[in-house]
């Protein structure tokens, strides 16, 4: 298998094992289907970002400032929505969006730095070229 494959893998192994633990949560816990559920999505989402980092490794030090600058712009409006807005809901789990654009970003760029041929497909606007 080529290494070119590894990142549709990872995101179908993921989606497979989210969807089944998705139907067991909304039978077993319907009332709670909606914060259990967001909570799946994080973790699914940051078990494939690791996964990810783990086998391409860091990108350039550029892209990581690029990665810091974009999980800066996210963190001000997630804790200004939640230091403001909903303090009194505010846990740990809040702070996953922060983490999760870091690690994303972390492994766009690097993705992009593996593969710069590789175009991004977009439905409306057809290829548009990133790098």
């Amino acid at each position: 298998m080529s290494k070119n494959n590894t990142p549709s893998l990872y995101y179908i192994g993921f989606l497979l094992i989210f969807l089944l633990v998705f139907s067991l949560v909304c039978i077993y816990f319907p009332l709670d289907a909606t914060f259990l559920t967001g909570n799946l999505f994080h973790l699914y989402i940051l078990g494939i970002n690791l996964l990810l980092l783990f086998d391409y490794k860091l990108p350039n030090k550029k892209a990581i400032g690029n990665a810091m600058l974009l999980t800066y712009l996210v963190a001000l409006t997630e804790i200004d929505r939640h230091l403001i807005w909903e303090f009194y809901r505010f846990n740990w789990w809040s702070l996953m969006p922060i983490l999760l654009t870091f690690l994303a970003s972390l492994n766009f760029f690097r993705l992009k730095e593996v593969y710069p041929e590789s175009d991004l497909v977009f439905i409306s606007h057809g290829k548009i070229r990133l790098g």
